[in-house]
Protein backbone atom coordinates (compact mmCIF):
# COMPACT_ATOMS: atom_id res chain seq x y z
CA UNK A 1 0.00 0.00 0.00
CA UNK A 2 1.56 3.86 -1.15
CA UNK A 3 1.68 5.51 2.06
CA UNK A 4 2.91 9.77 1.01
CA UNK A 5 5.02 9.27 3.92
CA UNK A 6 7.15 6.53 2.85
CA UNK A 7 7.91 8.07 -0.59
CA UNK A 8 8.85 11.63 1.74
CA UNK A 9 11.60 10.05 3.91
CA UNK A 10 12.67 8.14 0.74
CA UNK A 11 13.49 10.70 -1.21
CA UNK A 12 14.87 12.88 1.17
CA UNK A 13 17.20 10.20 2.44
CA UNK A 14 18.19 8.41 -0.13
CA UNK A 15 17.25 9.60 -3.76
CA UNK A 16 18.60 12.97 -3.28
CA UNK A 17 22.21 11.83 -1.80
CA UNK A 18 22.01 9.37 -4.52
CA UNK A 19 21.46 11.40 -7.28
CA UNK A 20 23.71 14.22 -5.44
CA UNK A 21 26.85 11.42 -5.34
CA UNK A 22 26.42 10.78 -8.82
CA UNK A 23 26.25 14.70 -9.47
CA UNK A 24 29.70 14.72 -7.66
CA UNK A 25 31.41 11.91 -9.02
CA UNK A 26 30.81 13.13 -12.59
CA UNK A 27 31.99 16.66 -12.04
CA UNK A 28 35.00 15.20 -9.88
CA UNK A 29 35.75 12.85 -12.86
CA UNK A 30 35.56 15.34 -15.32
CA UNK A 31 38.11 17.76 -13.52
CA UNK A 32 40.43 15.09 -12.82
CA UNK A 33 40.64 12.41 -16.07
CA UNK A 34 39.26 15.61 -18.73
CA UNK A 35 40.56 18.83 -17.64
CA UNK A 36 39.33 21.30 -14.82
CA UNK A 37 36.03 22.83 -16.66
CA UNK A 38 33.60 20.92 -18.63
CA UNK A 39 34.71 20.43 -22.26
CA UNK A 40 32.21 21.19 -24.95
CA UNK A 41 30.70 19.08 -26.83
CA UNK A 42 31.88 17.46 -30.39
CA UNK A 43 30.50 15.93 -33.33
CA UNK A 44 32.57 12.49 -32.21
CA UNK A 45 30.71 9.63 -33.34
CA UNK A 46 29.14 7.72 -30.47
CA UNK A 47 30.92 4.58 -29.30
CA UNK A 48 29.18 1.34 -28.32
CA UNK A 49 29.86 2.06 -24.22
CA UNK A 50 27.50 5.35 -24.77
CA UNK A 51 25.16 3.75 -27.14
CA UNK A 52 24.66 1.17 -24.27
CA UNK A 53 24.36 3.57 -21.63
CA UNK A 54 22.31 5.62 -23.43
CA UNK A 55 19.94 2.65 -24.28
CA UNK A 56 20.30 2.08 -20.76
CA UNK A 57 18.67 5.63 -19.50
CA UNK A 58 16.18 5.37 -22.08
CA UNK A 59 14.59 1.65 -20.95
CA UNK A 60 14.93 3.32 -17.17
CA UNK A 61 13.53 5.89 -18.27
CA UNK A 62 10.38 3.79 -20.12
CA UNK A 63 10.08 1.45 -16.78
CA UNK A 64 9.91 4.32 -14.35
CA UNK A 65 7.42 5.89 -16.37
CA UNK A 66 5.56 3.05 -16.79
CA UNK A 67 5.43 2.78 -12.76
CA UNK A 68 4.44 5.78 -12.61
CA UNK A 69 1.51 5.67 -14.68
CA UNK A 70 0.00 2.28 -12.89
CA UNK A 71 0.31 3.72 -9.55
CA UNK A 72 3.88 1.60 -8.57
CA UNK A 73 5.49 4.73 -7.04
CA UNK A 74 7.76 1.82 -4.47
CA UNK A 75 8.95 0.68 -7.52
CA UNK A 76 9.83 3.93 -9.47
CA UNK A 77 11.16 5.35 -6.34
CA UNK A 78 13.96 1.77 -6.77
CA UNK A 79 14.19 1.75 -10.09
CA UNK A 80 14.98 5.95 -9.98
CA UNK A 81 17.65 5.10 -6.88
CA UNK A 82 19.05 2.16 -9.36
CA UNK A 83 19.75 4.65 -11.83
CA UNK A 84 22.07 6.87 -9.48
Amino acid sequence: VFNPADLVVKHNSELGAIIGNLYQRVIQFTRTKIAPEIPAADDSPESDLDRAFIKGLEDAFTAITDDLEHHRFRQALSRCMDVG
